[in-house]
């Protein structure tokens, strides 16, 4: 026999969605976290789950609880009065609101809010039993790691799979919200640590059972992808499968656009052009690409990457304004545009200039190893990674930014980033270099 759980990571109930468009027959409150765990509850009544753990954040802030109570309330009776227990965390967001909400409602098992910071909730079926450990945020800010008196003698007291379940900021270092690395958790010696607070959801199916559930619902375009819970099959110590559960009723996505092959019109012309490029190629393949993930998906939100050669880059950038909060006609499931971002670049032959000396020139020779993806490539979108991670350690103002820019866990999506800044920034080079011999400022 197994142990089914379902774990949920950020909610924030109170918080709607944004960018959705005012003239839309939308309504964000439809689009939002509180639909998402509607979808949670009935989710775990199908798969008739022991229970349901909360990864902290349940609630966006004090002000909202009253709005959250609810949606949370009716959630959690409709779990219990089915046998489902509700075990939480408290994070940074809901430290005020999350413990009123329990205490009105009664069923919701908070762990860390004891005399001792860590807690432990031991759930059990058919002869199969996993113990969960939590810890919750006091107040809004913790900066020490909660993993500097966990228990680790007692952890795991008997014949039972063992799991962690805190809201924490991963491989962060001098955070406010209670900074944790992996190698603390993986000497904890816990068969996983499940986490809220970054939305962003990690592979927990396919790697190491460490590492953040993901909100269950993406609220803006910085929070792109699939979102929702995550099915935990437990048959054991060390005997655990995980299952990302896509189910919020908004996707937020990026999409490609190669604007080199536009048809020669301008102004209204242009921006008909991109639209129907738009909707007879571009939305069409990534649904076929991802047609397991859009099953539950109400809506969907496109930032629109505009790549490849152009001369007509001002014209463009006039054209997709006219675009931007516009549904696209083609689509049965609403489709609207959120924004764009130019990366197109005016044509150089990059073969030729990288046999000059220039600083020009070393830049042409870089581009072509990362289009090529050759070792040396390799070696740039390597450096630029460690680059990325030093930067956000060093500098707060860096981790205010979404995980798609300051996260990028794709190497083709830093190698696209690099590349693009790159060609920009060797327009730039040559235009200063043009200027300087017709005998303007350099």
């Amino acid at each position: 026999m197994t142990v089914n759980l379902v774990l949920v990571g950020d909610m924030h109930l109170g918080r709607r969605p944004t960018r959705v468009p005012r003239q839309s027959s939308l309504d964000p409150a439809d689009l939002g976290p509180e639909v998402a765990w509607q979808r949670t509850v009935d989710l775990a009544l199908e798969q008739k789950v022991a229970a349901v753990l909360l990864a902290g954040d349940v609630v966006e802030r004090i002000e909202d609880r009253f709005r959250a109570f609810a949606a949370l309330e009716r959630g959690v009776a409709r779990l219990v009065g089915a046998g489902i227990r509700v075990i939480a965390v408290v994070g940074n967001h809901d430290v005020e609101a999350l413990p009123r909400l329990a205490a009105r409602i009664g069923a919701v098992e908070l762990l860390g809010m004891g005399e001792e910071r860590w807690q432990s909730a031991l759930i059990s079926a058919g002869g199969t039993s996993v113990r969960v450990w939590g810890w919750s945020f006091r107040r809004r800010e913790e900066r020490n790691s909660p993993l500097a008196d966990f228990p680790r003698r007692r952890a795991r007291p008997g014949d039972e799979a063992v799991i962690g379940l805190l809201h924490a900021d991963l491989d962060v270092r001098d955070s406010n919200y209670a900074p944790v690395n992996r190698g603390e958790l993986v000497d904890a010696g816990l068969d996983a640590w499940v986490l809220g607070h970054v939305h962003r959801p990690h592979d927990l199916a396919g790697g190491a059972p460490i590492g953040y559930l993901g909100s269950v619902a993406g609220l803006d375009p910085g929070e792109p992808g699939p979102h929702g819970p995550w099915l935990l099959e437990v048959a054991g110590p060390h005997s655990l499968r995980f299952k990302h559960v896509p189910l919020a009723p908004l996707r937020y996505q990026t999409v490609t656009l190669d604007v080199s092959s536009l048809p020669d019109v301008a102004g209204a012309d242009l921006a008909d052009a991109l639209a129907s490029q738009l909707e007879r190629e571009v939305v069409p393949a990534f649904r076929a690409a991802a047609a397991d993930e859009l099953e539950r998906v109400d809506a969907l939100a496109l930032r629109v990457v505009l790549e490849g050669d152009t001369e007509r880059g001002t014209e463009l950038r006039a054209a997709t304004r006219e675009l931007i909060g516009q549904e696209l006609s083609a689509e049965v499931t609403p489709t609207f545009i959120t924004s764009f971002e130019d990366r197109s670049t005016a044509p150089v032959d990059l073969r030729r200039l990288a046999g000059d000396s220039s600083y020009p020139g070393l830049l042409a020779r870089r581009l072509m190893a990362l289009e090529s993806g050759d070792e040396e490539g390799q070696r740039l979108i390597a450096r630029a990674r460690e680059r990325l991670t030093d930067d956000l350690a060093r500098h707060a103002s860096w981790r205010q930014l979404p995980d798609e820019l300051a996260r990028p866990d794709d190497d083709e999506i830093l190698r696209g980033r690099l590349v693009a800044s790159g060609r920009r920034a060797l327009q730039s080079l040559l235009a200063q270099n043009r200027g300087t011999a017709d005998g303007g400022d350099a």
